[in-house]
């Protein structure tokens, strides 16, 4: 059961940490159970996909959890309250082309997957302060990473503690979301203040 899932989160982070449903081709009606049974936050990679539903509950904090394209960088501006993903200047220049609120922003940190995008640890020191000089306006709150699919969860415990220290010196109340389905109680351990969950909470996606 998602409430379950949402008790043991709750538990094990002290109140610390919170789930992000990660609701990829989910439907109105998963949605509408995870809300009914605990769940605040909810986590789309797609702009599309969250234009088109029919669904979008006020109650819920939506956080934009994909790739940014700066052509719909705007409306992820104004369709989210977080975004999770970014790692470059030009994404950075179109979120803030919208009218403010901006939403609360974490940088993608890449920590030795290739195929995935973010930063280094080397090139992230520049980049938040390139960020915070040249769009001053846009709240940068912390960062993400995604570690490479396991399954011993306990081998991507020193990528999250080293998201953690690298949080920790740039920040001063570093907001971190890391762990997914596969080692969230791991990074729970080491820190995490949002996990983003999909087969954990609703099974595996039709599709």
């Amino acid at each position: 059961m998602i409430s379950d899932v949402v008790a043991e989160v709750e538990t094990q982070s002290g109140g610390r940490g919170s789930i992000v449903a990660a609701v990829k081709h989910r439907t109105d009606e998963e949605l509408s159970w995870a809300l009914e049974n605990g769940i605040v936050h909810l986590g789309e990679n797609r702009v599309q996909e969250h234009k088109n539903r029919t669904l979008l509950p006020t109650q819920a904090v939506w956080h934009f959890i994909g790739r940014i394209q700066t052509n719909k960088a705007k409306l992820i501006a104004q369709g989210f309250s977080w975004v999770h993903s970014l790692f470059r200047l030009k994404e950075a220049a179109a979120l803030v082309k919208s009218e403010p609120p901006y939403p609360y922003t974490l940088i993608e940190v890449n920590l030795g997957e290739s195929s995935k995008g973010g930063l280094s640890p080397e090139e992230l020191p520049a980049f938040v302060d390139s960020v915070r000089d040249q769009y001053p306006e846009l709240p940068l709150k912390g960062l993400m990473a995604m570690p490479p699919p396991t399954k011993n969860p306990e081998t991507n415990r020193a990528s999250f503690a080293h998201l953690r220290q690298l949080g920790d010196a740039l920040f001063d109340a570093p907001v971190l979301s890391m762990g997914t389905s596969q080692d969230w109680q791991i990074a729970l351990q080491e820190g995490s203040t949002f996990v983003r969950l999909g087969t954990a909470l609703f099974g595996d996606r039709n599709g």
